[in-house]
């Protein structure tokens, strides 16, 4: 129990220190494959592809892209969950930004996310979190928590009936302007206190309606931030739980979500009574989960048990979500308690090969593209991981999100081809 409370612990350190890094440190933010392959000649580039065992596995969510892209009418919601790497939001948010450089596609809505100060947690420096009153956090991976969690495995509980809390997902420019707004409490706890949104002078709520497991305001217009307070309704009600909260609007793009929890693994969100519901009224296209980096740190790993709680979570998924598309990632090599190599890892990554062939999920290997067993060692030396030789620096993970981005291009342009090219013999049979 002391091992993994001083885990948990370094865990949570290490997330502040990539915060802090990503807001202090100047660094190129985009590499083409090209500079890529001549500054970091390790990097495996020929794997750098998501991988598919059946012919239709992403077409739900490809198919989507294609409309965004020729209709300018739609948005395509990707959902990325995971741990440490992912509530950093340095990886997943430099993959937003390429889709927001990328004029096929451009970025709709920030969606879902978490505002990690309310559960005294390190927040992205992606959006800004202002908070007023006392709250309280828990997350999943304590297990000396408990709490009704959703699909962010992290609460934030306040007895205030005047607490409120401000998010600001367009820090530096307006990028992701708000027209609806989505909140995920209990809402058929009839003790909860009710959110209720505060617009900007000269705006306001034009409809409200409680949906499952939520609670939807849309504004006369948009606005850049929002300010969430609480009401009380009934006498019986003294105390409001978070479970996250999803900033929406209208315009045609891809919604880029992301959500992590320090320390989490598999077995983590199986605990997280709200997960399905809270991912059903998202209605993402695509789920990426990564996951695997805790799991696989300890001495006991127990593959068994790894596969079981690896299957569980997907089919928590379909279950609720039957056409999803799921994309795995293996986690990146690493050492355990800074100095010994982690071969773990590399059985993880024939788990989730397996599971992903067997279930119909792509895979993207970042284990084998970042080179493999050790291959962190050259990734310290090169600057783009920190010396846990557990998490990446702010340079490591722009980099990663670079080539992430470029793999689920590259599986869109090879369903594009494909695409026409069966449109072809198509009217070559036809005529």
């Amino acid at each position: 129990m002391y091992v993994c409370q001083m885990l948990a612990k370094r865990i949570v350190l290490i997330g502040i220190f990539i915060f802090s890094a990503a807001r202090s440190q100047s660094f190129q933010s985009f590499f083409s494959l090209k500079e890529i392959e001549t500054q970091y000649p390790f990097i495996q580039l020929q794997e750098n592809k998501i991988i598919t065992f059946r012919e239709n596995t992403l077409t739900y969510f490809l198919e989507r892209l294609h409309d965004v892209q020729f209709s300018q009418k739609q948005q395509v919601h990707i959902f990325h969950l995971g741990d440490s790497h992912i509530q950093a939001d340095i990886f997943t948010g430099q993959v937003r930004r390429r889709f927001q450089e990328d004029e096929k596609f451009g970025i709709s809505s920030r969606g879902f996310l978490f505002p990690y100060k309310l559960a005294q947690s390190n927040n992205p420096f992606t959006f800004n979190v202002a908070m007023r009153g006392v709250w309280q956090g828990f997350r999943c991976v304590k297990s000396t928590h408990f709490s009704r969690w959703g699909v962010a495995g992290v609460t934030a509980l306040t007895y205030d009936l005047f607490a409120t809390f401000t998010v600001n997902p367009n820090p530096q420019e307006l990028l992701y302007p708000i027209h609806k707004i989505k909140i995920f409490y209990p809402v058929e706890n009839p003790t909860s206190y009710v959110p209720e949104i505060y617009p900007e002078a000269g705006n306001r709520v034009i409809n409200e309606q409680i949906g499952n497991g939520y609670i939807e305001f849309t504004l006369a217009k948009t606005q850049s931030r929002i300010t969430v307070g609480l009401r009380k309704t009934n006498p019986i009600q003294n105390h409001f739980l978070l479970q996250g909260i999803s900033l929406e609007n209208y315009y045609a793009g891809v919604v880029y979500s992301a959500s992590g929890a320090n320390g989490a693994e598999y077995r983590h969100y199986i605990r997280c009574e709200d997960f399905s519901r809270n991912l059903q009224a998202l209605e993402p296209h695509l789920v990426v989960i990564s996951l695997g980096t805790n799991d696989g740190y300890m001495l006991n790993f127990d593959r068994q048990y790894f596969e079981a709680n690896v299957r569980y979570i997907i089919n928590k998924i379909r279950n609720q979500l039957p056409n999803i598309s799921i994309l795995l990632t293996t986690p990146g090599d690493n050492f355990r308690r800074y100095r010994y190599p982690n071969k773990n890892n590399a059985i993880i990554s024939e788990v989730l090969y397996q599971v992903a062939q067997e279930m119909d999920c792509a895979l993207w290997d970042f284990y084998k593209i970042m080179g493999g067993f050790r291959s962190v060692e050259k990734w310290y030396a090169y600057g783009l991981c920190t010396k846990d030789m557990l998490h990446l620096t702010a340079k490591g993970y722009t980099l990663q999100g670079n080539l992430f981005f470029e793999a689920l291009r590259q599986a869109y342009l090879d369903y594009l081809k494909e695409k026409h090219e069966k449109q072809n013999v198509s009217q070559t049979s036809g005529n």
